[in-house]
C-alpha cells in the first residue's frame, strides 16, 4: 500500500493495464518511447498522437498530490492599452472561443492556468517591451486554504523553492513506498523510462510556430492524467521561468467553486536585459512599473480602477507576495 494521503492510480482504460505493463519487456517500452520521440506530429492527427502516447502510459502508475492552496496568479496582455472591465476577462475563456490547443487543453476545453507568483504569471504570456499587462490576484472563496487533488507531470525537474527536498519526496520518483512497490513488482526500469518521457514533454520548449503541433503530445498526456477519478487539476513546472515557478491547470468547475479574483494590478514592461551586472543567473529580466490597481471589485465582477499610481512602494504591493502551497511549508517564491 502507498502511504496516505497519496493513492496509486493505474493509467489506462482497462483493468488489466497494469498486467500489460508487466508483460511488456523493457525493450518494448523503450521502442514505444523512441517511436513517439521520432514522430512528426505535424503529419499526425490528434487521435494518432493520443494513441501512441496512450500506449506508452498504459499501466503507468502515479500518485495524487494534495495541494493546499491559498491563492494564485494569472496575467493577460492589455491589447491596445484597453483596461479590463470585468474579472471574467481574466478568467478562463469560454469553451466556444477556444480555437487552439494550450499546453494541456484541447480546443473548446478550457482550463484555468495559474502560477504561484505574479512574476511567473507574467512570464507565461511572453512579455515584450512596451506591453501593458494586467496581473490578477486570486484567492480562495471559503476558508483561507483549499485542498486540491492534483495530478502532476515533470515535477522532478522543478527548480522552484516551493518544491524543496521534503516536497520532492512526495512525488513518485522519490517516494520510498512507491519506489518499493515498483521494485517488488519488477517495474522500476520501465516506469522510470515512461516517467522520464513524460517529464521531457512537459518541460520541452518549442518555437511558437510549432506549438500547436507539439501540444498534441502534452494534450495526449493530460487527457490521461486529468481523467483520473477525483482529480482537480494538473501541476507542472513553469517552462517560461526556466522551471523556477510552479503552474497549475485547474478544471473549470473546480476553479469556479474554489477561487475568485480578489484584486488586479496594471503594469508596464519598460525594459529588458539578458544579463544583470553582478548576477550569474541567466535572463531575460524585465523592468516594470505598476500603473494602476483595482480599488474595488463589485459583486457582479466589474472592476473599479484607481487613478494613475505614483511612487508605488513595496508595501503597497505586498499582496503580490508569493502564494503558499502548504499551511506550514515555505511560501512559493520565484
Amino acid at each position: 500500500m502507498i502511504d496516505p494521503p497519496f493513492r496509486r492510480y493505474i493509467a489506462g482504460d482497462f483493468k488489466d493495464s497494469d498486467e500489460r505493463l508487466r508483460r511488456a519487456s523493457y525493450s518494448e517500452v523503450r521502442e514505444r518511447i523512441g517511436r513517439a520521440r521520432r514522430m512528426d506530429v505535424s503529419e499526425l492527427s490528434m487521435e494518432q498522437v493520443a494513441s501512441r502516447v496512450g500506449l506508452i502510459m498504459d499501466g503507468y502508475r502515479t500518485m495524487i498530490r494534495p495541494l493546499e492552496l491559498n491563492g494564485a496568479f494569472r496575467a493577460r496582455k492589455n491589447v491596445g492599452g484597453k483596461l479590463f472591465d470585468h474579472v471574467s476577462e481574466l478568467w478562463y475563456p469560454p469553451a466556444s472561443v477556444i480555437t487552439s490547443r494550450g499546453r494541456f487543453n484541447r480546443a473548446r476545453e478550457p482550463l484555468l492556468y495559474v502560477c504561484n507568483t505574479g512574476a511567473g504569471a507574467s512570464f507565461e504570456i511572453r512579455p515584450a517591451v512596451g506591453d501593458l499587462i494586467t496581473v490578477a490576484v486570486l484567492k480562495t472563496k471559503g476558508s483561507p486554504f483549499v485542498t486540491l487533488a492534483c495530478a502532476h507531470i515533470g515535477l522532478d525537474r522543478s527548480e522552484s523553492p516551493a518544491l524543496g527536498p521534503q516536497q520532492k519526496r512526495d512525488i513518485p520518483r522519490s517516494h520510498p513506498a512507491f519506489r518499493a512497490k515498483l521494485r517488488d513488482d519488477g517495474l522500476t526500469k520501465k516506469w522510470l523510462a515512461v516517467d522520464s518521457f513524460l517529464s521531457d514533454i512537459a518541460t520541452a520548449t518549442h518555437d511558437p510556430a510549432d506549438e500547436q503541433d507539439q501540444y498534441k503530445i502534452t494534450n495526449a498526456a493530460s487527457q490521461v492524467l486529468l481523467t483520473i477519478p477525483g482529480v482537480h487539476g494538473l501541476t507542472y513546472p513553469s517552462v517560461a521561468t526556466q522551471l523556477k515557478n510552479m503552474n497549475i491547470a485547474i478544471k473549470p468547475d473546480v476553479a469556479d467553486k474554489e477561487l475568485e479574483v480578489s484584486e488586479v494590478w496594471l503594469m508596464s514592461i519598460d525594459a529588458r536585459a539578458e544579463q544583470l551586472q553582478g548576477l550569474a543567473e541567466a535572463g531575460p529580466f524585465y523592468q516594470t512599473r505598476f500603473l494602476r490597481r483595482s480599488v474595488a471589485i463589485e459583486p457582479n465582477g466589474k472592476i473599479q480602477w484607481s487613478d494613475e499610481l505614483k511612487d508605488v512602494q513595496p508595501e503597497d504591493i505586498v499582496r503580490l507576495a508569493p502564494r503558499q502551497s502548504h499551511r506550514e511549508g515555505p511560501p512559493w517564491r520565484r
